[in-house]
């Protein structure tokens, strides 16, 4: 997963298919959907995980669809680190603005990282978490939370260290 390559591609569908999914390995993979009404295209991403010849669904790695507190939360992928240490790269956007906002990276209820940024309206902010900072194996949970007078929304998105 942390070299993207296309393994299937299905155009025109209509209804239900079947991909037997032979010779692709166990690891993580993403699945895009995409479709088109009224003149607008929709498009969502999940995250599957091939285990032992089976696909499972993991945990999401990013909110594209503006929903309450944002207008996006995405991390850059389900999965980082692998033998190029790769960092994991954070970004939210706010509808509107806030007093604050903390994102903090968590494995289990451990804080391993946390991060102040701003809180203006239609402003993309980054932040990078270094691979270093979490253990091969472990399930970082991104929290982001969103303050005015007191906590007003909390978001979660999850990747795996590899």
């Amino acid at each position: 997963m942390l070299a993207q390559r296309r393994v299937a591609h299905f155009r025109g569908e209509r209804s239900a298919i079947t991909w037997r999914a032979s010779g692709v390995r166990d690891g993580y993979y993403l699945a895009r959907f995409s479709t088109r009404a009224g003149g607008r295209s929709d498009v969502r991403t999940i995250t599957l995980q091939r285990l032992h010849g089976r696909w499972v669904v993991a945990r999401p790695f990013e909110q594209r669809t503006p929903c309450g507190a944002f207008d996006s939360f995405t991390l850059s992928s389900p999965v980082f680190g692998g033998t190029a240490r790769k960092s994991l790269r954070i970004s939210y956007r706010l509808p509107r603005s806030a007093a604050s906002v903390t994102v903090e990276a968590l494995v289990g209820s451990h804080v391993v990282k946390r991060f102040v940024g701003g809180a203006d309206s239609r402003r993309t902010y980054r932040f990078t978490l270094p691979a270093s900072a979490v253990k091969p194996g472990s399930l970082v949970r991104i929290r982001a939370t969103v303050t005015e007078s007191g906590p007003v929304a909390t978001a979660s998105l999850y990747a795996r260290r590899l």
